[in-house]
């Protein structure tokens, strides 16, 4: 299988990278600037920007893959304008994709919008009716986008909780903003609020799964494990050397101080990944909290 992967020198994109390599499958990955050093060790690599001028040349060249699969994200944009961009983006390859000469069979994208569905147990059939306003954008991206598949395209999107594993993740943003800096970690709203995660790896196996079994269509979950945030926060703080000291904050206090993460962590969530179950895939890797010191120590290498 032919593959076309944006953000594959990132965390995510790139153990999805490494996932089909391992697989035998052909991997080409777009990357900014001249040096590609920073691709998976196999990835064919395309230079040119998500959306600057060189974005109609590398989409004519995904629309000849079997599969595009979407991980980049670039956190210099405002989230607004990203997902405009995002979306004129994904609209033209799917416009090269419906052309008599176009091989791509499957395009699927990462949407982070599984933390923030607005319900208590969401599995991917879940009404977003009950979202608030800032939460809507990702998801009406993500909901136009699968409505967009036709009989020669399928349209995908894998939806990732709390990411752990490797080098990088939540778990290593959450400690750069607290225990590296010698700061307790936040408890929002009391810290009852459920938590979902789930390991990297774990999360490049769905991808590969959804893109080569042709019956896999529309939204899939990814999660493992559920804790509740002041569990995960009172963990952070014992590996980071803080003795299990939090920082106590209001939910008002958490999205003042902390933006959309407060806004997340005030998010009570326990996801339900029913379609992978559908489809036979299990999650294997080891849990996090089990494993809390271990993953720590493995993020921050």
């Amino acid at each position: 299988m032919r593959v076309f992967i944006t953000g594959s020198t990132g965390y995510i994109g790139g153990a999805v990278a490494r996932e089909l390599i391992r697989g035998g499958h052909y991997v080409a990955g777009l990357f900014r600037g001249t040096n590609p050093d920073r691709l998976p060790c196999g990835v064919v690599p395309v230079s040119g920007e998500l959306f600057g001028d060189t974005r109609s040349a590398w989409i004519k060249l995904a629309a000849t893959h079997d599969v595009f699969i979407h991980c980049a994200w670039d956190p210099t944009v405002p989230s607004e304008e990203y997902y405009r961009k995002e979306e004129a983006m994904l609209n033209e390859l799917l416009a090269e994709a419906a052309k008599p000469d176009a091989t791509l069979s499957c395009a699927i994208i990462t949407t982070s919008g599984s933390c923030v569905l607005g319900q208590p147990e969401p599995d991917e059939t879940a009404a977003t009716d009950k979202m608030e306003e800032w939460q809507r954008p990702r998801f009406e991206l993500e909901r136009r986008f699968l409505a967009a598949g036709t009989p020669k395209l399928r349209t995908c999107s894998v939806r990732p909780s709390w990411v752990y594993g490797g080098t990088g993740g939540n778990l290593k943003l959450f400690a750069q903003m607290t225990t590296l800096a010698g700061k307790p970690p936040p408890v929002v709203g009391g810290g009852a609020q459920a938590m979902p995660l789930v390991h990297v790896n774990d999360i490049a196996r769905l991808y590969v799964m959804v893109a080569t079994n042709p019956r896999c269509t529309g939204a899939f979950h990814a999660v493992n494990e559920h804790t509740t945030w002041r569990e995960f926060m009172t963990a952070l703080s014992k590996a980071g050397g803080l003795g299990g000291k939090v920082t106590e904050l209001s939910a008002e206090e958490g999205i003042a101080q902390l933006g959309i993460i407060g806004r997340l962590m005030n998010s009570n969530l326990r996801m339900v990944a029913m379609r992978p179950a559908k489809f036979s895939f299990r999650f294997n890797e080891p849990k996090l909290m089990p494993n809390f010191d271990r993953f720590y120590r493995e993020a921050l290498a």
